[in-house]
């Protein structure tokens, strides 16, 4: 009779050997070799006779399993591990089990499998948990209270991973009342501190975790996990400055701790302070050079704040890095190309030939190609990438309108770029809305209004649409009530816009409205000082008398765009002999 052989039967490996009741191989022992501490003492193991009856239970196991017949195969792998007293099949009937959501057949299995794999916390875990859930729970505990102890042998912390299973415990009463049962209540050690913190946090008892989260940080005010932690709690209770005094207090205690430091700097970034976190991941680096994650987020801070030769220097050295190598070399081409190297941005963009990121280089490219004198090889590059990311295909046409725009083809050529891309992909809003904008520039107003109101048949409350049709009515003095419903409707859809308030502004400074014109404009140009916003409000400053204000704004906004053609219109028709 041949040896018990789960490689064999489930693997098609070659070679038989005993099994050990935890579905290992037994290896040859060698002198030197000190067997690992285990916190039980493992099963006598037990090497089983292949006969005709297993061998049938654990192919129909297998080939159930396979073929989705998981009741069968249940059963199959049940009765295999009680006549095999192996683990890997307990282990098997118990998923399959769970997975039929067979809680009773579950638990016959994991008690079996924690029989005969003692030290195996995941076993452990699965049967505690089937116990709690079925409010059995003092033989719970003795599951709990047995995974803590094979953790502290193995050096983990065993309370924080209990906690952790009951942490995702939809029971969360049963959850805090076996906590309490695995510890003392009047113990007030750190470490217990702590994980009844994390209990309270995963159960969004955020008081609770911040109470006991600062009686832990008493006893042990440089442990960067639990700062890191309260810092969290903080943050979601919108404490973010409570959370940031947190983190800094730790880094004087603890100025090399990577997880404060880390935190720190992201929570920095998600409230908006980047000069500050740029400073940070600067010292995350020097503490962690070979970092190519803090390496990432140090150069993308660098690029965000303008700190363009730190940024080179970062992205060039990404470049080594297969994993960032496309993004470092897109980010590298965009300093390139704001430094004026075109050539050499060109040759970076080109380069990025995989990732997400291969279409938007490759648009950039094609924009630098024009500039170049490039124009038939920026369309072919355009096509091109159209025919590998058809899923792009609207952005790539959109791109490529652009373009033609900027070279100044004809009419007839911008729109059949148009028309080839809504072949492709019919009544797509983005395309009418970019075609709706083009017709409006080149005085077919028609055609516009009729995309746009195609626009809002498919999706009534887009805001660029209401604004549109309502700003092009309003800019053509017509239909200005009808304008400003348009723009009513737009704002309420998005009331922060700058470009809306914009418009709402210049329909009521058509309908005569000069006091609301004014408010609105100034709000808009608060939100974005834009040139085509600040020639409306020069324009409302001025018909309302206000000549000084509007001199002002017209000298300081013309500094900052002197090419805008909305303010050169402005001078000539207001400043004339007035100036």
């Amino acid at each position: 009779m041949k040896k018990l052989c789960l490689t064999l039967l489930l693997a098609a490996l070659g070679g038989c050997q005993t099994l050990t009741p935890g579905g290992q191989p037994v290896q040859p022992k060698t002198a030197s070799a000190a067997p690992p501490q285990k916190a039980f003492p493992e099963p006598e193991q037990v090497g089983k006779e292949l006969n005709a009856e297993l061998l049938f239970d654990y192919l129909v196991g297998e080939m159930g399993a396979r073929a989705g017949k998981f009741s069968l195969a249940g059963e199959a792998y049940l009765a295999a591990a009680e006549s095999a007293r192996d683990a890997y099949a307990a282990e098997r009937a118990t998923r399959i089990a769970l997975h039929r959501k067979d809680l009773e057949t579950a638990r016959v299995a994991a008690a079996l499998w924690v029989e005969l794999a003692p030290n195996n916390l995941e076993a452990r875990k699965l049967y505690a948990v089937l116990l709690l859930r079925k409010g059995m729970s003092d033989k719970a505990q003795v599951q709990f209270e047995a995974m803590r102890r094979i953790a502290e042998v193995g050096g983990k912390d065993g309370l924080l991973l209990v906690t952790a299973v009951l942490a995702g415990e939809p029971d969360r009463a049963a959850a805090r009342s076996m906590f309490e049962r695995l510890v003392s209540r009047a113990d007030r050690a750190a470490d217990v501190l702590y994980a009844r913190a994390v209990l309270d946090t995963a159960q969004k008892r955020y008081p609770e975790a911040e109470s006991v989260l600062r009686q832990a940080l008493q006893l042990k005010p440089d442990w960067p996990q639990a700062r890191t932690l309260l810092s969290r709690v903080l943050v979601v209770q919108k404490r973010t400055e409570a959370a940031l005094k947190v983190l800094t207090e730790g880094l004087d205690l603890n100025p090399d701790s990577t997880l404060l430091r880390t935190s720190y700097a992201r929570l920095l970034v998600a409230v908006g302070k980047y000069k500050e976190a740029l400073a940070q991941f600067g010292e995350l680096y020097r503490l962690t050079p070979d970092d190519v994650d803090t390496l990432y987020g140090y150069a993308m801070l660098a690029s965000q704040q303008e700190q363009l030769a730190l940024a080179r220097g970062l992205w060039q050295k990404l470049r080594n890095e297969p994993k960032y190598y496309p993004e470092a070399t897109y980010f590298l081409a965009q300093i390139e190309e704001s430094d004026g190297k075109r050539q050499l941005a060109l040759g970076l963009y080109r380069s990025v030939n995989k990732g997400p990121l291969v279409v938007d280089a490759s648009i950039r490219a094609a924009n630098l190609m024009r500039e170049l004198g490039q124009k038939a090889q920026a369309r072919a590059l355009l096509e091109r990438v159209r025919s590998t990311h058809p899923g792009r295909a609207v952005d790539l046409y959109l791109a490529e309108a652009q373009l033609l725009r900027a070279m100044k083809a004809a009419p007839g050529e911008v729109l059949a770029v148009y028309r080839s891309a809504l072949r492709e992909a019919p009544g797509n809003v983005d395309l009418l809305y970019n075609r709706g904008l083009y017709y409006s520039g080149i005085g077919r107003y028609q055609a516009m209004e009729a995309d746009f109101r195609s626009v809002l048949k498919k999706d009534p409350r887009n805001a660029n649409a209401l604004n549109a049709l309502g700003y092009m009515l309003a800019e053509r003095n017509t239909r200005l009530k009808e304008a400003r419903g348009y723009i009513e409707q737009a704002l309420a859809v998005n009331p922060d816009s700058a470009a809306i308030l914009d418009s709402m502004g210049w329909v009521l400074y058509r309908l005569g409205e000069l006091d609301a014109t004014r408010e609105y404009l100034q709000k808009a140009y608060a939100r974005e000082p834009d040139d085509e916003i600040a020639a409306h409000l020069i324009a409302v400053l001025w018909a309302a008398g206000d000549k000084r204000k509007a001199r002002e704004l017209f000298r300081s906004a013309s500094q900052e765009a002197p090419d805008s053609p909305h303010l050169t219109a402005l001078k000539g028709q207001l400043f004339t002999g007035g100036q």
